[in-house]
């Protein structure tokens, strides 16, 4: 049975060359990243292959502190994402570049850990949009997702412009307030 670890625990398990958080790693997100590379055109050695480059990487990371735990993102997510974008790199570059040296691949990791960011943020958005009424989430989606100008809106909506901006400036303070709590 595969015991179940916190970001929390499998940090300090790597950090401290614990042989179950490793394993944890290689059996729960390596057989991710050989469906991935296999599923995108690799073989098994070059999904292993990645699978190594995107550990020594999250190891170089947590060791460094380049890495940062957050609640909404997981450690094997985290690694998954090194080794997808490593894999996207090598189909990128035509070549294989396992002999690279790994410094290189820093950048890509800054990226991964940006998007991871930026994933977290949109989600936590997403749940508080998920707590408006839907009045409020139509108008803030025609509006920001959309990109309709407030004269669309407020014929979409049976609004004057200045009621639909008015509107859209409650929905915001409303957003705002959920936000703050």
């Amino acid at each position: 049975m595969i015991e179940l670890y916190s970001n929390e625990s499998l940090i300090s398990g790597i950090s401290s060359g614990d042989r179950k958080a490793i394993n944890y790693l290689y059996q729960n997100v390596g057989p991710q990243v050989m469906s991935f590379v296999k599923n995108n055109g690799g073989s098994g050695e070059e999904a292993n292959d990645i699978f190594q480059e995107g550990m020594v990487s999250l190891f170089i990371n947590i060791k460094k502190g380049t890495y940062e735990s957050t609640k909404s993102t997981k450690l094997t997510t985290y690694l998954f994402q090194i080794c997808k974008y490593k894999w996207y790199d090598t189909l990128k570059g035509g070549n294989k570049k396992y002999g690279a040296p790994i410094e290189s691949d820093f950048d890509s990791e800054i990226d991964i850990h940006k998007n991871l960011e930026r994933e977290e943020k949109y989600n936590q958005l997403a749940a508080l949009l998920d707590k408006l009424d839907q009045s409020c989430k139509k108008l803030l989606n025609l509006f920001y997702y959309q990109q309709k100008k407030m004269e669309e809106i407020g014929e979409m909506l049976g609004l004057d412009t200045k009621s639909a901006k008015n509107a859209k400036y409650r929905c915001m303070q409303k957003l705002k307030s959920l936000a703050k709590q």
